[in-house]
């Protein structure tokens, strides 16, 4: 487990930029470094300098900035039609898919820098992903604060002071908020499954055993991280287990709705079909869906049950307890459903580690393969 220093939430509290940032996190430090590579070129570009080659010729008068341009958040525009192109990413976690397509629109002779709260798991030991279309250097906040702590430094005769309480205020917030980052790190053998409670543990020292994200406001960040590295996990453990279905019938999606994050996991059997696994909260749900057509999915969902093909809870880690199983009963008995079509069976997990629920994952997406034959003859009989 992870625990945290209990000061770097003190800073995010009393930070005055922390609490403007909250109405959108990632376009206000996009902003922000916009704003000073505008006021202050010299220093700007001598912060990103180490990103780039000797090709990237620098005056003061002639570079400019440009905001979500072609998609991308940040665009430092040099003389000789070189680009930095800055991709920034503090609510939500990159993807190799997203930052190929980027540097495809923009082309292969650019500095393209990956500016990212989380560090995502493709990044190699250079700090680096080698893409198709360019390489993508990575910087964490942690590091973008430190460089800016030197520059401030360096540059501090010829900023102006009420900028400079600005930038001084902004690497404090920054670099608090990297050791928040830190601690939304996930131990899969060891962390117990207890994110919907928001709790980040502090270090022994503090009188306080824990905190919790909502009193920072920060609790959307929070699950949204956890989700996203549980649903990265997964995938990874998916393609090693099932090479050949995952990424085509089999799925793996985050979401966030009603203050809450969720994870989806499902096989498509056919065009709008599916069998699948939903986690949010404390629930693990077991559902089938059959989209826009409620009679069809009221009978996909009878056959399956009744054949013992499905929403048995058998197939994981850990087998529960019949009794455990949950639903509120309006359309089959035992069943919860969403709009008529997405219909579902749940329980509640406690005492779960992060790695033996993935196991529950993996374990019923087997189950759903060895029983695939039966289910498709349910389906073809709709």
């Amino acid at each position: 487990m992870v625990f945290c220093s209990f000061p770097a939430f003190i800073t995010l509290r009393s930070n005055m930029l922390f609490q403007v940032s909250l109405g959108s996190k990632e376009l206000f430090h996009s902003n922000f470094l916009a704003w000073l590579f505008d006021s202050y070129k010299s220093l700007a570009h001598e912060l990103f300098l180490p990103f780039m080659d000797g090709s990237f010729e620098f005056l003061s008068e002639g570079s400019f900035v440009d905001r979500e341009k072609g998609n991308t958040d940040l665009r430092l525009n040099y003389v000789n039609n070189r680009h930095v192109v800055i991709e920034n990413k503090v609510k939500s976690m990159p993807y190799k898919e997203q930052l190929e397509k980027y540097a495809k629109n923009t082309g292969k002779d650019h500095c393209y820098i990956l500016l990212s709260l989380i560090k995502p798991e493709f990044i190699d030991a250079s700090q680096s992903y080698q893409g198709e279309n360019g390489t993508w250097q990575y910087l964490s906040y942690g590091e973008l604060a430190s460089r800016l702590q030197s520059l401030s430094g360096k540059y501090k005769t010829t900023i102006e002071k009420k900028d400079l309480h600005y930038l001084e205020d902004y690497i404090e917030f920054i670099a608090a908020l990297d050791a928040f980052a830190k601690c939304l790190k996930i131990n899969f053998k060891e962390d117990p499954f207890d994110f919907y409670g928001g709790t980040i543990y502090l270090e022994e020292s503090y009188n306080e055993p824990y905190l919790r994200t909502q009193d920072l406001r920060m609790h959307d960040l929070f699950l949204k991280t956890k989700y996203l590295q549980i649903r990265d996990y997964l995938e990874t453990k998916c393609k090693e287990i099932f090479p050949n279905a995952f990424n085509t019938n089999m799925q793996a999606h985050t979401g966030f709705s009603n203050g809450s994050a969720n994870l989806t996991v499902f096989y498509q059997v056919a065009k709008g079909i599916q069998v699948g696994m939903q986690l949010q909260s404390n629930h693990f749900r077991m559902y089938a869906q059959v989209s826009g057509n409620s009679k069809k999915a009221l009978a996909f969902t009878t056959q399956l049950n009744e054949q013992n093909l499905w929403f048995d809870f058998t197939g994981g880690a850990t087998h529960h307890n019949p009794a455990s199983i949950k639903g509120k009963g309006r359309i089959i008995p035992g069943f919860n459903s969403y709009s008529g079509v997405f219909i579902y069976k749940y329980v509640k997990l406690e005492g779960y580690t992060v790695a033996q629920l993935m196991d529950e994952f993996t374990g019923n997406l087997q189950l759903i393969l060895k029983r695939l034959p039966k289910i498709e003859k349910v389906v073809y009989a709709l």
